[in-house]
């Protein structure tokens, strides 16, 4: 990750849960890996482009929501790069994870 990506500690965490799903699910940690690297590279380009997504203000001053593959990447731009707040599989309560 590059330092114009910050990931939160709550974002962090589902990245380590989407792992471990796909890890589960399709019983390879290379699919697993690869899941995980389409969403850093998804990242990179909110941080290049942190417009791109559609803003969501009803989760907070700033906040923007990006669909990659079956995830809701919510994050925030900032100053040269965008900080990823929460990272939302298809099937989750995205009220809950706010």
């Amino acid at each position: 990750m590059t330092e114009r990506v910050f990931v939160t500690s709550l974002a962090d965490a589902d990245l380590v849960a989407i792992w471990l799903y796909v890890f589960e699910h399709a019983e390879s940690d290379h699919r697993a890996d690869a899941q995980l690297d389409r969403l850093r590279d998804c990242f990179e380009a909110l941080a290049g482009y942190p417009n791109m997504g559609t803003a969501r203000p009803q989760w907070g001053p700033d906040v923007h929501a990006a669909a990659k593959d079956d995830y809701l990447v919510v994050y925030r731009p900032r100053a040269g790069g965008v900080d990823i707040l929460r990272v939302s599989g298809g099937d989750q309560d995205l009220l809950a994870i706010e």
